[in-house]
């Protein structure tokens, strides 16, 4: 008898996955804080108003002897600076905008 030939079993190509660039976001960088201080003071004196209570937006502080306030780290925007919490003065009411890194 006469052999049969065996058929060789021809490997099929595997398409080889190709990485594709992920485009990496590219941060935004954070506005620096800006700095809104200042001094409370009566109209007709001049005379600075210690433990007056203002107010920037959400923040809170109370002027010192000097009538000084600070709010540090203020995130640039536009607030309503509100002085207040003094017997016999009116209450205030101011526009503020503070520019990044603005003092």
């Amino acid at each position: 008898p006469t052999p049969t030939p065996t058929p060789t079993p021809t490997p099929t190509p595997t398409p080889t996955p190709t990485p594709t660039p992920t485009p990496t976001p590219t941060p935004t960088p954070t506005p620096a804080p800006g700095i809104v201080s200042g001094t409370v003071v009566a109209n007709l004196t001049g005379l600075p108003i210690s433990g007056a209570t203002v107010t920037l937006g959400s923040l809170t502080t109370t002027t010192n002897g000097n009538g000084a306030f600070t709010f540090p780290s203020v995130v640039p925007g536009s607030y309503t600076l509100t002085v207040g919490g003094v017997l016999l003065y009116q209450t205030s009411t101011q526009s503020v905008s503070v520019a990044p890194g603005q003092t």
